[in-house]
């Protein structure tokens, strides 16, 4: 793919995800909303998975994804607490908080239930409704056109005691985070970015897998194959309506949850940061 092609591709997500991120920040029941679970991610009374595709595990002294969410979520409280400033480098600190949290589509249409149950709110919860079709439209067109290249990717980096689908339900985790983050001001070219996320992805699942959790999937494991399904598989009905659909293409059960392959020794050197 040529650098006018990924243009094509990047330009629609890139002002969909702004859109949609600043129809958020100008909600205030939508960030309140989000600072209320995260607070409840923090106290352990609310699951991450259904709100942030980051690993969040409160429980684990010095985990570096938990520290970086709680960071955004804190700096997030600091924004609306101070003025809610909707210009200037306050909205950029808001929009990168914001950013940082990766909430899940799921999480985002959670928003907009909370948004309809208030009257006065209706029209806009419509407006963000309709902004997340968007963005998400965007996204899925850009993550489908790359998944042959994450396949090649996951091939090349399966070690030993690993499945390959299951590096490569990592992998694709690694991508759809990549779309979240690129920021092409940057100077970056969107390949070597998902390359970086898709190589910290598996760093950070082998890390889990090697950890106390051992007998359980990881949190990064069941949302990448969850995410995996909900961009590769025909809809009919939502997630959970794809259930079998989803165990038998990524190996995980949405119910009663079927670990990954599990690999023998973990590898904790990371990649270096872009």
């Amino acid at each position: 793919m040529d650098k006018s092609d990924e243009l094509q591709l990047l330009e629609p997500m890139m002002r969909a995800k702004q859109v949609l991120q600043l129809g958020i920040l100008a909600s205030e029941i939508a960030v309140e909303t989000i600072l209320d679970f995260m607070e409840r991610i923090r106290d352990g009374s609310q699951d991450s998975g259904l709100v942030s595709l980051s690993t969040i595990i409160p429980s684990r002294h010095g985990h570096a994804e938990t520290s970086e969410v709680m960071a955004a979520a804190n700096a997030l409280r600091s924004w609306h607490t101070t003025g809610r400033v909707m210009d200037g480098k306050r909205r950029r600190e808001a929009l990168a908080a914001l950013e940082a949290l990766d909430l899940s589509l799921a999480f985002h249409k959670e928003l907009v239930r909370r948004l309809e149950q208030v009257p006065a709110c209706k029209a806009e919860a419509s407006q963000l409704e309709a902004e997340i079709l968007i963005s998400e439209s965007a996204t899925e067109h850009l993550i489908r056109e790359h998944l042959p290249y994450v396949r090649r990717f996951a091939s090349r980096n399966v070690e030993e005691g690993e499945e390959p689908e299951g590096v490569f339900q990592v992998a694709f985790m690694g991508l759809q985070r990549s779309t979240r983050r690129f920021d092409p001001e940057r100077g970056y070219r969107f390949p070597i970015y998902a390359t970086y996320w898709m190589r910290l992805a598996i760093t950070r699942w082998r890390a889990d897998e090697g950890a106390a959790t051992r007998g359980t999937p990881s949190v990064a494991a069941i949302t990448a194959a969850t995410f995996f399904a909900v961009h590769t598989l025909p809809s009919s009905g939502g997630v959970f309506t794809r259930s079998r659909s989803i165990a038998s293409t990524s190996g995980v059960r949405i119910f009663g949850f079927a670990p990954l392959p599990r690999r023998r020794s973990p590898r904790l050197d990371g990649p270096k940061r872009l």
